[in-house]
């Protein structure tokens, strides 16, 4: 494992994914975004109300767009019919016939998991009041959240106006109270350029980080669960995603004025270290 990843690049944009990258990584699986529309093949659109009861938004496939080699989610302040409302139904995510937003979330979920690597993500998040752009993973086990494990490699939130939160979050002792590392250091130019979000991955450690700086080192068998199970020990899928609100303190109320918003991204890739 590198140190503070002093010789790894940071690329710019429009640059081919590098084959390999200094201390032995090799790509394994990558998006340019190059062509005309969303690969159907590496990425699944969600929508609908899927997750954060409290949040204003609902997730559209009109609001994603591959184009000029960038992913751009769009956040609009339109009340938006859901497409997954039930009249009836008890489950908090069918209740609502429309929401005040709308807005994009992409995944890999059904088409790719990521584990021991490296993974880069270079984008570009709106600071838009009350909007919250971003970059995780939920590991892919059927336990339930926090115990399944959570690992954000990028969340943003519009009132940290300059903070890069890099969070992990399991079960305490294995239960549902949320146990969690969380730090948000402060990234001049956070909401107005690209940066490049990093997560790198091994049989101990996960380390989380944008750019050249470290902002997590987390030792994953230090949060084993009292009957031995461990949710870092296998790989999960990726979310790309802006919500607007959201329930706690997380994120601000937002404000219609400031809508619409873009959540850009320029590549996703995915490093592994040569057998």
């Amino acid at each position: 494992m590198l140190p503070l990843l002093a010789a790894l690049p940071v690329l710019a944009g429009g640059n081919a994914a590098p084959k390999t990258l200094p201390g032995g990584w090799v790509l394994a699986w990558h998006d340019e975004f190059n062509g005309g529309r969303l690969d159907a093949s590496k990425w699944q659109p969600e929508l609908g109300v899927v997750r954060n009861q409290g949040a204003a938004q609902t997730y559209t496939a009109d609001s994603i767009s591959v184009k000029d080699g960038m992913l751009t989610l769009t956040t609009e302040a339109k009340e938006t019919p859901v497409s997954n409302y039930k009249p009836g139904s008890t489950r908090w995510t069918e209740q609502r016939k429309t929401m005040p937003y709308k807005s994009g979330s992409i995944t890999t979920r059904g088409r790719k998991n990521f584990f021991h690597g490296r993974l880069e993500v270079r984008a570009k998040v709106p600071g838009n009041k009350g909007a919250w752009p971003a970059i995780w993973l939920i590991n892919d086990n059927p336990w339930g959240w926090p115990q399944c494990g959570e690992i954000d490699i990028m969340e943003h939130a519009s009132q940290q106006h300059n903070h890069c939160h890099a969070t992990i979050h399991w079960g305490r002792n294995g239960g549902n109270q949320d146990a969690m590392v969380n730090k948000h250091p402060v990234v001049d130019t956070l909401t107005d350029d690209f940066h490049v979000y990093w997560m790198e991955w091994d049989k101990t450690t996960i380390r989380l980080g944008v750019d050249k700086q470290e902002i997590i080192i987390f030792e994953t068998e230090k949060i084993t669960y009292p009957d031995g199970r461990n949710p870092f020990r296998k790989g999960g899928y990726l979310i790309i995603n802006t919500a607007v609100g959201g329930p706690g303190t997380m994120t601000e109320a937002p404000d219609a004025g400031q809508y619409p918003c873009q959540f850009q991204v320029d590549y996703v890739r995915y490093y592994t270290k040569r057998k």
